[in-house]
């Protein structure tokens, strides 16, 4: 196969390593015959940082190892670790071509600038479209982080589009507990970072989850309740001074407009860093589904489950996996 160059270098973070990066990569080894790509280092002056959940340089490399050897790649690439946008390209005279997309042509526009200035060629500079989702917006490794798409760049919130039924089936299903169990709140591990911090938000479904606390005066990112317990009235989960028009949401179903205003609720947490409350006219039980769904990375999710305990499900892409495959079961309306 005849390559356009003998020698190409391309560079970025790979965090979370998603179709834009797995398209960018594959189209290098078209285009070159030796590559060079250049992962940045944990401490590079322009490290994204999103709640803590951007991934260590070593697990970077590991999974960009195994997408290049799985695709027989490995034996051609020469991966280094970057401190700076210029690499190795300041002293290789063999590289050709550098590969950017329109959002880091910058870059190469500046190490061409510096190898001109220092009596070197200018690399030619390939540019490659960056990769779209269904809503038009570009596959990134924030949006992962924040919990709105997928690697593959598959968008949570479409689950919800259409009111979701429980089946009949599927109740003792969801009587495991998605996450670590204790017998009461106050042996869960909560620790103040968990409130805003590096690690996440906190969401608390139901009203003795939210009730226990407000006492241990732990302030919860969402509360969603319905002023329920166990069919009966509960009382002090709410400021009484906020009025709050309360969402629809029957037993037994997860309802779009439900869904939706978690997401906002989580969006408005993270925007105003003041705790937001959403209130439920039915059962709030599986609204627990799309609050971890519709998380950031590094949420932790709390919901009490009736004989079990309190529920603490720390969220990450494994359990959102998980929670997909629960929804895809549910019966569409």
């Amino acid at each position: 196969m005849p390559y356009k160059y003998q020698h190409l270098v391309v560079g970025g973070t790979f965090d979370r390593l998603h179709a834009g990066h797995r398209q960018l990569l594959l189209h290098a080894f078209k285009l070159g015959r030796q590559v060079t790509i250049g992962i940045t280092a944990d401490d590079f002056p322009t490290a994204k940082i999103a709640n803590g959940q951007t991934s260590i340089l070593s697990e970077r490399k590991k999974t960009l190892k195994r997408f290049l050897e799985k695709n027989h790649l490995l034996k051609r690439t020469k991966l280094l670790v970057i401190k700076d946008i210029f690499g190795t390209t300041k002293t290789d005279k063999t590289i050709n071509a550098i590969l950017v997309t329109r959002e880091t042509i910058r870059n190469a526009l500046k190490i061409n600038r510096w190898r001109a200035d220092h009596g070197l060629y200018r690399l030619t500079v390939e540019l490659m479209p960056l990769i779209k989702s269904a809503d038009h917006k570009i596959v990134r490794s924030s949006r992962i982080r924040l919990g709105q798409i997928d690697r593959s760049g598959n968008i949570y919130g479409r689950l919800f589009m259409r009111r979701l039924q429980l089946p009949q089936d599927m109740r003792g299903k969801l009587r495991k507990p998605l996450g670590e169990v204790y017998h009461q709140l106050k042996s869960v591990k909560i620790s103040p970072q968990l409130n805003w911090g590096p690690n996440g938000l906190m969401i608390a479904v139901g009203d003795i989850i939210s009730q226990n606390l407000q006492k241990q005066k732990i302030v919860a990112s969402v509360k969603i309740v319905d002023f329920r317990s166990r069919r009966e009235p509960i009382k002090n989960v709410a400021d009484p001074k906020i009025k709050i028009k309360p969402i629809v949401n029957r037993p037994g179903y997860i309802y779009p407009r439900a869904a939706f205003q978690i997401r906002r609720a989580i969006n408005d947490a993270l925007l105003t860093k003041k705790p937001q409350i959403i209130v439920v006219l039915g059962e709030e039980d599986l609204l627990a589904l799309p609050a971890i769904l519709l998380a950031p990375l590094g949420t932790v999710v709390l919901y009490g489950q009736m004989g079990v305990g309190v529920v603490m499900v720390r969220v990450t892409e494994e359990k959102k996996q998980e929670i997909v495959k629960l929804i895809q079961r549910f019966m569409l309306e």
